[in-house]
Parts: C-alpha cells; structure tokens; sequence
C-alpha cells in the first residue's frame, strides 16, 4: 500500500530539471610505460585553488537543498 501511494505522488509531482555547473577541461595527459593517459580534470586536484572552491560550491548549490544548506 506504501509503495502503491509513492508512485502515485511521483506521477504527480512536476519532474525538476537540474542544471549542472560546465566543468572546464585541460588538456594534460601523462605517459604511463609507453600508453598515453588524458587527464582533463587535473586542476580540480588542487583542493586550496580557488577555481576547484568555486567549483566545488556551485555544485554543492546544486545538490544540497536548500534547507540543509
């Protein structure tokens, strides 16, 4: 009965559409032992640059509701 009154409250409740922050990419690539390997998100390895916080909290305005936030 539970599961029933869930899927009924879901097929009315408007679907959100989320919309995510662009992540840039670089191009930077390591050779490991002769295979060449893309890393285009390097710089977000940097956890005190202030492009990674940035990053970091629009995304964190996406996933985190607003009450909790």
């Amino acid at each position: 009965m539970l599961v029933a009154a869930l899927l009924a409250l879901a097929a009315v409740a408007p679907a959100q559409t989320l919309k995510y922050p662009e992540t840039k990419k670089i191009d930077v690539s390591e050779d490991y032992h002769g295979t060449t390997v893309p890393d285009p998100y390097r710089w977000l390895e940097d956890q005190n640059g202030a492009e990674t916080a940035a990053w970091v909290a629009s995304e964190n305005a996406v996933s985190i509701p607003a009450s909790l936030a």
